[in-house]
């Protein structure tokens, strides 16, 4: 009879893995013995297979929680299309997908993956009653923590979850939980001596840089400073990071004006929308997408080159995790804070407006995250240092190449102070509608415009379409593929590789014109 420890070597194996990274192996056995484990990895560090792996091995049900619908798309879809039998059920998903899913459950599945609030659902615990819950992993377990940076109340309501499932073998995964917060983690879920595995926190291939902006013109500069970062191939592909939607969209369009392809993603995009921007940046290796934090958190894109922050984040801790989806494959990559000292007072106004039950634990935990911020920005130490003891890792740094602009010549970017900025064309020829086209239809034919920027790949945009066609279907608002097909400049090339983009977009307005 194999030992735990053969079983995980030779479940690596099967799944195609050549070897171990720090921490796995111990996460794994501890799984397949049934110990209770609280895991701390950074982003990229692999966190993913030490629940998939057991979960595979077994054959009663995983479970695995995530507030991310972009990484539980991203991990069942590479495990779907590995053969494997798995089941997703997040919002969004049509009624035929969601019972497709509980069937599932309650058959055969090996792995369930859905939000935390899906256990407040009579449906699906009902699917679960049918089978025995051999594992649950609990991802992003910062958030069940009162003091963590991303506190979910949602989350207080797993470990009666994780009682009333039979109490089943836990395992909490977090990249930012920091030593208070490890502990309360395992409190919260009442770990029997858990197996702790908390691997070192550095990122070697990245570097660290953090660039001031404050007086007059410093929206125009930093954003200057981003075109001009962004324009370096070298850079691409990027994710910014931008603090609101409405942002993410006057970022994305002020980087088009600029002849920089870019495209906004938010929550606030229908889900079919979000699915085709993120399976786009997915495939491409030179684009930009300016998003939310409802973006990367979890998606396995491995040669992301630079993350950008053109917004200061609320705490180091999303700080880190945002910018640690650059470089995943261990090439050197680049992590850059623009940071504007007007907001400093957005996250002084938000902490101010908290509201809830738990407002002075909330206020506490929002002002502590306000102080650490700001001491990582105007701090004038090496910024790696200084992330790694925010997470209690005395280990010595060791950059592959640049550290940060503390300790190496910010020599790849212009002067923050005396940069040349450029008059956006933005508002007027948002202003001006497509011709031949209704005041009602020309925000379509903007959105068409976007989509068609991104499909372009960094091609010519009218390889994909002319303005001509785009302005045809703005107009039509096509509902099929039949009436998309009858209109001029579409033919069954663009039907079989853009129809359902483009159907979606005219789908979102309809639904916005509607409401």
């Amino acid at each position: 009879m194999l030992s735990s420890g053969e079983r995980a070597d030779a479940l690596l194996h099967e799944l195609g893995y050549a070897q171990w990274r720090d921490g796995q192996r111990e996460a794994v056995i501890a799984a397949l013995e049934g110990r209770d484990s609280l895991i701390v990895m950074p982003t990229g560090g692999g966190k993913s297979l030490c629940y998939q792996l057991p979960g595979l091995a077994s054959e009663e049900l995983t479970i695995v929680v995530s507030p991310l619908i972009a990484l539980m798309r991203d991990q069942w879809g590479k495990l779907n299309a590995g053969g494997h039998r798995v089941a997703m059920i997040t919002s969004g998903m049509e009624d035929w997908e969601v019972s497709e899913s509980l069937e599932m459950v309650r058959g055969d599945a090996r792995i369930v993956y859905c939000a935390p609030e899906r256990f407040a659902s009579n449906v699906f615990l009902e699917a679960l009653s049918h089978r025995t819950v051999d594992l649950i992993a609990v991802d992003e377990a910062h958030c069940v923590s009162e003091w963590g940076h991303d506190f979910r109340p949602d989350y207080l309501r797993l470990p009666q979850v994780v009682e009333r499932l039979g109490r089943p073998t836990v395992m909490a995964c977090t990249a930012t939980a920091t030593v208070p917060v490890a502990k309360e983690i395992a409190s919260r879920f009442g770990m029997r001596d858990p197996l702790q595995v908390r691997s070192g926190f550095d990122r070697p291939n990245l570097s660290f840089d953090v660039i001031a902006f404050e007086g007059t013109g410093s929206t125009a500069r930093r954003q200057a400073m981003l075109e001009h970062g962004l324009r370096d191939p070298a850079n691409l592909p990027a994710i910014v990071y931008c603090g609101t939607r409405k942002q993410t969209e006057e970022v994305a369009a002020d980087l088009r004006d600029a002849d920089v392809a870019a495209v906004a993603y938010h929550a606030g995009l229908e889900p079919q929308h979000r699915t085709a921007i993120q399976e786009r940046f997915m495939a491409t290796d030179s684009g930009v997408i300016c998003a939310t934090n409802a973006f990367g958190m979890g998606v396995d894109k491995a040669d992301v080159r630079s993350v950008w922050h053109v917004t200061i984040p609320t705490s180091v801790e999303a700080y880190y995790q945002e910018a640690g989806r650059a470089g995943r494959d261990g090439l050197p990559s680049r992590a850059v804070m623009l940071a504007q000292k007007s907001d400093l007072g957005r996250l002084v106004r938000f902490n101010e407006q908290r509201a809830g039950d738990d407002l002075a634990i909330a206020r506490e935990r929002g002002w502590r995250a306000y102080h650490a911020i700001k001491a990582f920005i105007y701090g004038t130490d090496c910024r790696r240092r200084a992330l790694l003891d925010h997470f209690s890792d005395r280990t010595a740094g060791a950059p592959l190449e640049r550290c940060c602009d503390v300790c190496d010549m910010l020599d790849w970017l212009p002067d923050p102070e005396t940069i040349p900025t450029r008059k956006p064309t933005r508002a007027k020829a948002a202003a001006a509608p497509a011709p031949d086209l209704s005041p009602a239809d020309a925000p379509l034919f903007e959105a068409l415009k976007t989509w068609r920027l991104g499909a372009a790949e960094g091609k010519p945009a009218f390889t994909v379409a002319s303005n001509k066609t785009l302005t045809a279907i703005a107009a039509a608002r096509p509902q099929s593929e039949e009436t998309l097909l009858a209109i001029s400049g579409v033919g069954p090339a663009f039907i079989e590789k853009y129809a359902p983009d483009v159907l979606a977009i005219v789908a979102e307005h309809q639904q916005q014109l509607a409401a």
